[in-house]
């Protein structure tokens, strides 16, 4: 029965992961006018850059939107600003399944919101990310148009399935290098990637900018325990599988630690997780005599265990106060067996043997949901699906799964 409930939270919960929701932060609108409206504006994780920006005066107040016809810049404080301008923007693909044969120099124009990456004394870089890629801009002091910084890949026209590479960008920045009078050793451009770290680097030499430390954590530690509560049951045709055999359920201690890392750490929403816990625990699985000519049997073992996982979690609550995460992740569990005996009883007969070998290493795919309270305690339940923990036997194995309830300090 529980299975099914989490299984329904999980269907039910699952579209919501799928697309990025907005959240809204203190910032800024400045109309076409050049007023400044000052309130509260839905910012984005990741993904494509804005082309609406939604605002609310207060929390409560219903949603304005303002497209790039309607407004001139945007902002949430200390995490993004965006500026208006009409700009040409190359249409070249980048995807290996789509690069052109030949170099692809077509462009269009068009008035979009622009993100900016670094404002400094020379130039103001810019991102811009849509369906087909994300491109960089900059834009010198007194120009009124950014430039597109250029990159292209595309097959050999000569036939061949050779990908060449044109680093157009690289020559653009040295001409920004040399009319400041910035000095810069070739091998730095010619090494640079077209990517969001190697372009700020390249630029905040340019503006000789040193970047202020981010007031937001990167990543978050943490420690803590709980309870799992461990069933398993043979399937397959084995002596201990049917309504007539009983699999004690084993409820025990854990402790865990591990750390949590933001895709976006200005936005906190989705993040990834990586846990090591540790736990140890009995199992019973018995097959009563029913008369006194029936054959009884009954298989004990204890394990101790470590897991060792990765998990994307997202937060589909997200304030300062409150958090309500859920996600899924892939575990890699390692388990030392000992006491793993099967006894076996007919009529006044009883005998032992060593029990079925059990997988020492075996994957695990667990389903989480829980709560963040003050960024301070994480309460969470979490679902293991369910795995064969026997050795590979022909005609039967043995089932296991775990629900987990617990708490974490977070430092």
């Amino acid at each position: 029965m529980f299975k099914l409930r989490f299984l329904t939270l999980v269907v039910i919960l699952c579209p919501f992961l799928s697309f990025s929701q907005n959240d809204f932060f203190k910032g800024y609108v400045v109309t076409l006018k050049g007023d400044t409206l000052i309130g509260y504006v839905g910012g984005k994780e990741s993904g494509t850059t804005l082309k609406q920006v939604q605002f609310r005066s207060n929390t409560t107040d219903a949603i304005q939107k303002f497209s790039a016809a309607d407004c001139i810049a945007f902002g949430l404080y200390d995490r993004d600003d965006y500026e208006r301008y009409t700009i040409n923007i190359s249409m070249g693909k980048v995807d290996l399944g789509e690069l052109s044969t030949g170099i692809d120099t077509v462009s269009k124009r068009e008035t979009v919101f622009l993100q900016v990456l670094q404002k400094g004394k020379n130039v103001v870089l810019y991102s811009y990310t849509d369906e087909i890629k994300t491109r960089f801009y900059v834009r010198k002091k007194d120009d009124k148009e950014p430039m597109e910084l250029l990159f292209y890949s595309f097959y050999n026209p000569n036939g061949t399935s050779q990908i060449i590479y044109n680093s157009k960008y690289q020559r653009q920045l040295l001409i920004l290098f040399r009319e400041y009078g910035v000095e810069i050793e070739d091998f730095i451009l010619e090494r640079s990637l077209y990517d969001e770290d190697d372009i700020v680097k390249l630029v905040s030499l340019i503006n000789d900018y040193k970047k202020e430390k981010s007031k937001y954590k990167t990543h978050v530690w943490y420690a803590g325990a709980g309870l799992v509560r461990l069933a398993t049951k043979y399937f397959g045709e084995h002596n201990l599988v049917g309504n007539d055999v009983t699999s004690k359920t084993s409820i025990v201690p854990y402790i865990s630690a591990g750390i949590d890392v933001y895709v976006n750490p200005a936005y906190a929403r989705t993040f990834f997780r990586i846990e090591v816990s540790l736990l140890k625990s009995k199992h019973d699985i018995e097959k009563a005599e029913t008369d006194f000519a029936s054959f009884a049997s009954r298989h004990q073992f204890k394990q101790f265990t470590g897991t060792f996982s990765a998990s994307l979690l997202r937060n589909l609550y997200n304030s300062e106060k409150y958090k309500a995460y859920f996600g899924a992740g892939i575990a890699i569990r390692y388990a030392s067996t000992s006491d793993n005996i099967t006894t076996y009883k007919y009529t006044s007969i009883i005998g032992e043997i060593s029990g079925p070998d059990l997988k020492k290493i075996r994957l695990q795919l667990p389903i989480s949901a829980g709560l963040i309270l003050s960024n301070k305690v994480d309460v969470s339940i979490s679902y293991t699906l369910p795995t064969n923990i026997a050795e590979n036997y022909v005609m039967y194995g043995i089932r296991s799964n775990s629900f987990k309830l617990g708490a974490n300090y977070r430092f």
